[in-house]
């Protein structure tokens, strides 16, 4: 609920979940954005936030099978670690 209230708040326009398993993806992240946003250099599509994060061992099997589905379906992709 925090990232879709703080994009909403930067006025920036995303699918939620919700809305891109209605349009047929099995494998969604949070948010889906409809057009990308620069991050710290490089172009990001999507966000996916976690509740636990942050340790080498959970990045890896993250990385190794949820984001790579991510990554086929949605295109490029960022992981952001953010503090709140």
């Amino acid at each position: 609920m925090l990232l879709r209230e703080h994009l909403q708040s930067l006025g920036i326009v995303y699918q939620s979940e919700d809305d891109l398993r209605a349009a047929g993806f099995s494998k969604t992240p949070d948010v889906k954005l409809v057009a990308p946003i620069g991050v710290c250099g490089r172009m990001v599509n999507w966000i996916d936030s976690k509740a636990s994060f942050g340790d080498e061992h959970s990045h890896k099997m993250q990385a190794s099978d949820q984001f790579q589905r991510y990554w086929k379906a949605h295109l490029s992709h960022g992981v952001l670690k953010l503090t709140v």
